[in-house]
């Protein structure tokens, strides 16, 4: 049985809505982050990702919304686009 914790901060009286993102592997798809990247939150986390990930060559940018099909038969985009999206 899966645990999960919930931590609750209030700011306020302002009430803020909660979004769950569960992104294990196997959950990849074509344009996985191109609506989050919507969010300024994920988006700058994003940005931080890319400044890593482009030190290796790899464009997170290209992976999170690439419309081509066979972006995830290379396990480091899967693994990479599914992490990223994780920590924003």
């Amino acid at each position: 049985m899966t645990r999960c914790h919930l931590f609750i901060q209030e700011r306020g009286e302002r009430n803020r809505p909660v979004w769950f993102i569960f992104s294990g592997m196997g959950s990849q798809w074509n344009t996985m982050g191109e609506s989050l990247l919507k969010l300024p939150l994920f988006a700058e986390t994003v940005a931080k990702c890319d400044k890593v990930l482009r030190e290796k060559n790899i464009d997170i940018y290209k992976i999170l919304t690439s419309k081509d099909p066979t972006l995830f038969d290379d396990i480091l985009n899967a693994f990479v686009g599914i992490i990223t999206v994780q920590v924003s």
